[in-house]
């Protein structure tokens, strides 16, 4: 439709579409043979959203901010994991360990940090691939590793993540059940 028609439909005076097509409230259109644009469904459903916040007396700053949640394709606030993993400054890990996470952190995440970031995982152990922190710390591809939990538990008495260097942290939790970490709750009883 054309926007003659747009305007008849959604009862809005031809200056208002252009008004907030400038302020890049509606999409853009496609052109016909004749250079006219050439509205569809979905720039009359917008419009009609719009000027329903108008009569609630919504800016457009406002409408423009729920426009952009609708418009987002996983909300506005959705950042792509590879894309976080290349801008964050500490990347934290809270997530379980099923089949769709084990290894969420391995080579090929590691050398997407472009910010070198500190990776904390105390979430659960086989979220990160253990074997790339080292070289990860050694191509510097993060600053430093904080590891609450590892993939086998209890660790080993020297686990492989407490030798690689001070940049790493290593603290099993309490739930490890080692024998000095830990006690029998309830009644002070050594475990282990």
């Amino acid at each position: 439709m054309k926007i003659g028609e747009l305007a008849k439909s959604t009862q809005t005076q031809v200056e208002t579409i252009r008004y907030y097509e400038r302020e890049g409230l509606l999409p853009t259109t496609v052109r016909s043979e004749g250079n006219y644009r050439i509205y569809g469904p979905d720039h009359a459903a917008r419009l009609s959203f719009i000027r329903n916040c108008r009569s609630l007396d919504m800016t457009l700053n406002e409408i423009r901010t729920l426009l952009t949640f609708k418009d987002a394709p996983q909300g506005a606030l959705y950042t792509p994991f590879e894309e976080t993993l290349a801008h964050s400054d500490v990347l934290t890990l809270h997530c379980p360990l099923n089949a769709a996470t084990k290894n969420m952190i391995g080579r090929t995440e590691f050398s997407l940090m472009k910010k070198r970031p500190l990776l904390i995982n105390t979430a659960r152990g086989g979220l990160v691939d253990e074997t790339a922190v080292e070289e990860a710390l050694d191509q510097g591809w993060i600053s430093g590793a904080a590891f609450d939990v590892v993939t086998v538990e209890p660790p080993p008495p020297r686990p492989p993540l407490h030798e690689v260097d001070r940049s790493t942290q290593f603290h099993p939790d309490a739930s490890c059940g080692l024998g000095e970490s830990r006690s029998h709750s309830g009644t002070g009883e050594s475990v282990g």
